[in-house]
C-alpha cells in the first residue's frame, strides 16, 4: 500500500507513476505466490480513444448468438473480430504465463480480457 500513501504526499509523482508502481508491486506479489497466469494492465485512456469504439463493436459482433453467461476469461486477441492492428497500443502489461496447462508456453498477452 506504500504507493497509495503517495496520494497524500505533495511530491511530483503523477497518477501514471503511482499506477505503474502499484502494478509492479502487485505483479511481483502475485508472481511469487501463484502458479496460474498473472496479467496486469495499465491503460492510457488518451491512446485508447483511437480504437476503443472499434474494439467494442468487434466484441459486440462476437457476442451475437453466444451464451451471455460465459465464464471463461481469455485474451481478447484470440477472438478473430478483435484481432485488430494496434490492439495493445496504450496498454502497459505485466504478464507471466501459467506454469502448467495449455497456455504455459504463451509468452505474451494483449492486456485485454474477454469473456467467452
Amino acid at each position: 500500500l506504500a504507493p497509495l500513501t503517495m496520494l497524500e504526499n505533495t511530491d511530483a509523482r503523477t497518477g501514471d507513476t503511482i499506477g505503474r508502481e502499484i502494478a509492479e508491486i502487485t505483479y511481483q506479489r502475485l508472481s511469487e505466490s501463484t502458479r496460474t497466469s498473472v496479467t496486469i494492465s495499465l491503460y492510457s485512456m488518451a491512446e485508447l480513444d483511437n480504437y476503443l469504439n472499434s474494439m467494442y463493436a468487434g466484441y459486440q459482433e462476437y457476442l451475437r448468438g453466444k451464451d451471455r453467461f460465459a465464464s471463461e476469461n481469455s485474451d481478447c486477441r484470440s477472438i478473430d473480430e478483435l484481432d485488430l492492428p494496434g490492439l495493445s497500443a496504450g496498454v502497459e502489461k505485466w504478464y507471466r504465463a501459467p506454469q502448467f496447462g495449455p497456455l504455459s508456453g504463451v509468452d505474451s498477452h494483449s492486456g485485454w480480457g474477454c469473456k467467452y
